[in-house]
């Protein structure tokens, strides 16, 4: 497995967890999310992640806009869009770790 792609979706779990416990802001975080599953390759950020990243983005830019606090559905909404990005990470990390085998024909 390549340790660089291994080290940005280890990234993007900790951040994440960085965002759950306080210390990153949802801007940050989807700052963060941005760049690092660009960095994992184009195909896993155009295809799994950024449609996520972009509704994180979108309640961000909203909130930004309206200089105002995340809403209850606002945050469950966001919860449950981290919770994905979360487990798509979590689940590439693991088909780098163990590729599929090859038929030996």
């Amino acid at each position: 497995m390549d340790e660089f792609v291994a080290r940005q979706l280890s990234q993007m779990r900790a951040k994440i967890a960085e965002f759950r416990g306080g210390g990153l802001k949802l801007n940050g975080l989807v700052q963060q999310l941005e760049g690092l599953a660009r960095a994992v390759d184009e195909s896993f950020w155009a295809d799994s992640v950024f449609p996520l990243v972009f509704d994180l983005e979108r309640i961000n830019s909203e909130l930004m806009d309206k200089r105002r606090d995340m809403s209850l559905e606002e945050r469950q909404k966001v919860e449950s869009i981290v919770a994905s990005i979360e487990l798509i990470a979590r689940n590439k990390l693991q088909s780098t770790n163990n590729p599929p085998l090859k038929n030996p024909d």
